[in-house]
């Protein structure tokens, strides 16, 4: 095997490459991705010129068989002909992905600030400013809170509930306890419901 100097006809690098007759020569350009034919330089064939037209066939330089002389690959052994255009890398698939990501970064810390309150009762979703940041309870359904027993509701929903209260969707805790009856004095539920 013989080492080569071979130049990229894309990007004009200049490569060293083990030249071998038995090796395929189609190469890929290490700094541009490029595939090229290399191998020992052939004298180029004469056109052969029948009745005024150019010769359609011409030599594939991998295989030696027959193709079209206006072919982009070899349609038996797809190497590249000299008719091969390289397309450049597509630049736009890394810059959309960047913007993507820097759109996406606010909205995500945008849902840290605010409560997004839905509803059987409401057409549209209220949107209310949270007192201070933070991702729990950031979208509140108020026919899952109202759908609950109201201390259920206010253990596993704390913020929720507060938020409802403080907007009016749901009454508050002085106005619950005073309709159903219950003494706030006493320590356990059981005797905090007074007996009528």
């Amino acid at each position: 095997m013989k080492k080569v100097k071979y130049r990229c006809p894309t990007c004009k690098a200049v490569q060293n490459v083990e030249y071998s007759p038995i090796m395929s020569r189609t190469l890929e350009c290490h700094k541009c991705g490029a595939r090229f034919v290399v191998g020992p330089s052939k004298p180029t064939p004469e056109v052969d010129w029948k009745g005024g037209f150019q010769r359609s066939l011409v030599p594939c330089e991998d295989c030696c068989r027959d193709i079209s002389s206006r072919a982009d690959r070899c349609p038996h052994c797809g190497a590249p002909t000299p008719n091969t255009k390289v397309k450049p890398p597509k630049k736009w698939r890394q810059t959309a992905q960047v913007a993507l990501i820097a759109a996406a970064i606010p909205v995500f810390i945008g849902f840290g600030f605010i409560h997004i309150i839905t509803g059987s009762n409401l057409s549209v979703p209220d949107v209310v400013k949270k007192d201070t940041f933070g991702y729990t309870e950031t979208f509140i359904n108020i026919d899952e809170i109202t759908g609950m027993p109201w201390l259920f509701a206010k253990s596993t929903h704390p913020i929720g509930c507060k938020v409802l209260q403080e907007k009016g969707y749901i009454e508050s805790n002085e106005s619950f306890m005073q309709r159903v009856g219950v003494d706030l004095g006493n320590n356990t539920l059981a005797k905090s419901f007074t007996h009528r």
